[in-house]
């Protein structure tokens, strides 16, 4: 019985441990920094891991300054504007990404004013 209300208690425990931490907040303060650094700093201060082409983000420059923001909800104001998105893989991995358009496929037949082909 002790045991059983020991494995219990550690469960929670890792359970409110990982739910804390998917929820962690940073503080930036930046003026035309690479996204790529960006990325990495947010790496030093968190347990997220970011995979990106640098061709894509070194193109981008961040100018922001937010304080004690969640990350999950600092990306889409990092990415704003910048034709990049992100999609989170699991707990830890975040990509980051060209956003793609969708492909539309058109059908028909294209006629005159008078009707004919």
């Amino acid at each position: 019985m002790k045991l059983s209300i020991a494995l219990l208690c550690l469960t929670a425990m890792q359970v409110a441990a990982t739910t804390l931490r998917s929820q962690e907040t940073v503080s930036l303060n930046l003026d035309k920094a690479k996204l790529s650094s960006v990325l990495k700093t947010i790496e030093k201060k968190s347990d997220f891991r970011f995979a990106y082409s640098n061709k894509v983000v070194d193109r981008v420059a961040i100018t922001l300054k937010i304080k004690n923001v969640s990350v999950l909800r600092l990306l889409p104001t990092l990415l704003e504007g910048t034709g990049l998105e992100f999609q989170k893989l699991n707990d830890k991995l975040i990509v980051v990404r060209e956003k793609t358009l969708a492909t539309i496929i058109v059908k028909g037949m294209v006629a005159n004013n008078k009707g004919s082909l």
